[in-house]
């Protein structure tokens, strides 16, 4: 059984940075760094999800491209696993890359190789699993 936990770890004013991993059998395959915004009631848009584990598919974003999408998220829809780099490109879901940098200079961490570590994490994983937020 394949599934995604991300564990989140450093908690800022303007971001929640984490680790996401892809676990096969109790292994973890493939590991990288997530990024999220702060925890704000689940506001849409502008607050992270609860933790909690949700089912997920792989999905083709209109706007993200090839991602995950998480269901049954309490009071808030289309909250996706996608590409993107800063805090700007968040809006409530979660991106991920494979190193950290703050690469606009405005003093928080980026994530960088967002589309290469998108492409491995999807490689991984059935159309349907888990995804489990720590």
């Amino acid at each position: 059984m394949t599934h995604i936990s991300i564990t989140r770890g450093f908690y800022g004013k303007k971001q929640i940075l984490g680790q996401l991993q892809v676990i096969t059998n109790d292994k973890v395959v493939f590991a990288c760094h997530s990024l999220e915004l702060p925890f704000k009631d689940n506001q849409k848009r502008i607050s992270s999800i609860p933790c909690g584990i949700y089912p997920a598919v792989k999905f083709n974003s209109p706007h993200n491209g090839n991602c995950i999408l998480l269901n049954n998220v309490l009071n808030r829809s289309y909250i996706e696993i996608h590409k993107g780099n800063f805090n700007s490109d968040i809006l409530g879901c979660i991106i991920v890359g494979k190193y950290l940098s703050d690469i606009n200079a405005d003093g928080y961490l980026d994530v960088i190789r967002s589309t290469e570590t998108m492409k491995k994490i999807l490689s991984f994983l059935p159309e349907k699993f888990n995804v489990s937020i720590k």
